[in-house]
């Protein structure tokens, strides 16, 4: 189901989306990675290399000529491509919007009324109203500020639905409390000098002389 999902840091955002690429690496699918960073495309496609997918997701840039970008569109698979680029591509026929699967768009937080993004998002539903489009983000405070800035995100996404999945949602809090999943933490420690031990005492001191 199409949504806006807003995660808290750390609760592995990118394992997500790297479980949706994972889906649509087949040649009988063309779907659209948006708004990634590049480490984020890179981790994309080392993961899919390794993993021996179908189909290896592509990073398009603007170093790829119209025809080989029309290639790839053809060949399917998952493509991390460049907003401003996708924009070009639909505007002249060069990417096939009517057999696109799917798009996801990564960091949706920073979609604003002047946003490829957003645009991309009003080509793709006016003439396809069959495919995906799912958006994510983790970065719930930029979300919250301002009037109404969720509910605007939505709209230039051309979304309804919501899915908030905070640290204390009942799911992933038994997930990061179970013994078998928990993260494990280390804490590192290295002594002090006695150089700054003695600073330190004497910081404490002058602390304590001075509250009481």
């Amino acid at each position: 189901e199409d949504g806006l999902a807003v995660m808290g840091k750390g609760l592995g955002l990118q394992v997500v989306i790297m479980a949706f690429v994972r889906l649509h690496c087949r040649p009988d699918c063309l779907v659209f990675l948006l708004n990634a960073s590049p480490a984020s495309e890179q981790a994309v496609v080392r993961q899919m290399a390794v993993e021996g997918a179908a189909v290896l997701p592509a990073v398009v840039t603007n170093l790829f000529s119209p025809a080989e970008r029309s290639q790839l569109y053809a060949r399917g698979g998952v493509l991390c491509i460049t907003p401003r680029l996708l924009v070009v591509d639909m505007l002249s026929g060069r990417a096939p919007v009517s057999r696109i699967t799917g798009m996801l768009v990564d960091r949706a937080h920073e979609v604003g009324d002047a946003s490829n993004v957003a645009f991309i998002a009003r080509l793709y539903r006016q003439q396809n109203r069959e495919g995906f489009l799912k958006a994510f983000t983790e970065d719930p405070i930029v979300l919250s500020r301002g009037m109404s800035r969720c509910e605007k995100a939505l709209k230039l996404l051309r979304l309804r639905r919501v899915s908030l999945w905070p640290r204390f949602q009942a799911d992933v809090k038994g997930d990061l409390e179970d013994p078998a999943t928990a993260p494990e933490v280390v804490e590192c420690r290295l002594p002090m000098s006695e150089r700054a031990q003695a600073l330190q005492d004497a910081l404490v001191e002058c602390i304590s002389g001075c509250l009481s």
